[in-house]
């Protein structure tokens, strides 16, 4: 039976389009790679600061030297590094929290960064003010904080060390299928959500799970 949802963020509960960057970038004078996750130097770097082994300050630094610039002012750095999030997908959350109402754990896991968790927790509070974005799971695993991320097993078999669950009561939501694939082979239940889907069809797969 399953117990608990691990859920993604991206393209799940807020809306985000990685592509994005080459416009914003480009707007405050940086040119973003088209295969930005191609390349060896962006690619470090977003690693680094995705993992939290380098902090906001030290990112925006070193992207300023990797586009061979002599500095990026913070205010058009943030508003760059955030162009790519679109807003929050509102019937998804409130979905989301009717799931955790239905009695699963509910936790997040996702390839986050200071920056961006920072505003998610922005548009969250102006349309939520009584509440927090990180309230809607039992825990949080974001990789900037707990300095690794989805490309590891660790990502998944750490909340199961947390929380006393076995793989098999657990049901991982995600929208890349490199993800969904390394959850299933770690004996998850696993719900590849594409853009046609909603989390209504993740409650109605949990029903039939049950």
């Amino acid at each position: 039976m399953i117990k608990a949802v691990i859920s993604d963020i991206g393209n799940v509960l807020v809306s985000v389009d990685l592509n994005l960057w080459i416009a914003s970038f480009r707007q405050i004078g940086i040119e973003i790679p088209q295969d930005f996750f191609s390349d060896p130097g962006f690619s470090e770097l977003l690693g680094l600061y995705g993992t939290g082994k380098i902090d906001t300050e030290a990112f925006k630094s070193d992207l300023a030297k990797w586009a061979g610039v002599s500095e990026i002012p913070s205010p058009d750095f943030v508003m760059a590094w955030n162009k790519v999030i679109l807003g929050l997908r509102r019937q998804n959350i409130k979905h989301l929290q009717n799931i955790r109402a239905m009695g699963y754990k509910v936790f997040a896991l996702s390839d986050t960064n200071a920056l961006h968790l920072d505003y998610i927790e922005q548009l969250y509070a102006a349309d939520q003010p009584q509440s927090s974005f990180s309230q809607l799971f039992d825990e949080s695993y974001y990789s900037h904080l707990v300095s690794y991320g989805k490309s590891i097993d660790k990502a998944w078999l750490q909340i199961l060390a947390d929380h006393d669950l076995k793989p098999a009561e657990c049901l991982f939501i995600d929208d890349w299928l490199g993800n969904i694939e390394r959850a299933e082979k770690l004996g998850f239940f696993v719900f590849h959500f594409k853009p046609e889907h909603s989390m209504m069809d993740v409650m109605e797969y949990l029903r039939l799970q049950r």
